[in-house]
């Protein structure tokens, strides 16, 4: 677990997104009301498995939760989006490249 890269990111209401993947485990529910005053928290993902993220509780600081995909439909994984996100990036005229292939979040 701690050679694993490690990503910052706020809680919402859904969970993390990550690579446009929502991330959410019901452990998390108890944070979501107060997570203005968490701040950001550690997560790991392994870049072989995008199908689960763990992140680490900041109340105890040394477990970690697994949260699994929100939902089915995020099945894709990121290893797949990333071709294709790159080929449209190269084949499409410039007016209509989204913003996530200039590197812009969406």
């Amino acid at each position: 677990m701690d050679f694993l890269p490690v990503i910052r990111r706020r809680l919402t209401r859904a969970g993390f997104v990550i690579d446009h993947i929502q991330y959410f485990s019901n452990a998390l529910r108890s944070r979501i009301t107060r997570r203005e005053k968490l701040g950001q928290f550690v997560i790991r993902r392994d870049p072989r498995d995008p199908s689960k993220v763990w992140v680490l509780d900041p109340d105890s600081g040394s477990g970690y939760v697994e949260a699994p995909y929100r939902s089915v439909l995020d099945l894709s994984g990121s290893w797949r989006v990333r071709p294709v996100r790159a080929w449209r990036c190269r084949t499409e005229p410039i007016a209509s490249i989204p913003f996530s292939c200039i590197g812009f979040q969406s």
